[in-house]
């Protein structure tokens, strides 16, 4: 019998230049972090990059300083799922694959976590700037190569 291999991933969004301390307790054990843009300071990616390996998009906030290393979208492959990672959530209605996808986008500030035929669309929401009920999130996704995404968010001050 094969063994079962796991990916807990990291998935955040709209630091705008800070990064709460509670982002490392949540993410301290996760294999990848995906950071949707808006990052606001280049400390923050290699801060992240302590925790585990980082795939970022640069957001409509960030200057020069990503936009020469990051693009403004990304696509990989974790397991069986095609990733695609981009800031705004327009960028991903003009995308069309099928199969196991899990599409990631910020730019709301508002985190969700919706099911779609495929696979699923997540917005982390913003760790760095809180919503207007004042909650800063992330969002922890767990993969396995014979079973559904789990997906959950967490909400912190």
């Amino acid at each position: 019998m094969q063994e079962e291999i796991y990916k807990k991933i990291g998935i955040i969004s709209d630091t705008h230049g800070y990064l709460n301390n509670t982002v490392f307790d949540v993410f301290s054990d996760v294999d990848l972090v995906i950071h949707a843009g808006d990052i606001g300071n280049v400390d923050i990616l290699v801060a992240l990059q302590s925790l585990a390996p980082v795939r970022a998009v640069y957001g409509n906030t960030d200057g020069f300083e990503f936009r020469k290393d990051l693009k403004f979208l990304i696509r990989f492959e974790v397991l069986d799922y095609t990733f695609i990672v981009t800031h705004m959530p327009i960028q991903l209605e003009q995308t069309h694959i099928t199969g196991n996808i899990i599409k990631v986008f910020g730019h709301t500030h508002f985190a969700e976590i919706k099911k779609e035929r495929d696979g699923l669309i997540i917005n982390p929401g913003s760790a760095g700037r809180p919503n207007r009920d004042g909650q800063y999130s992330v969002v922890l996704l767990e993969l396995g190569h014979n079973s559904e995404p789990k997906a959950e968010i967490i909400y912190f001050s």
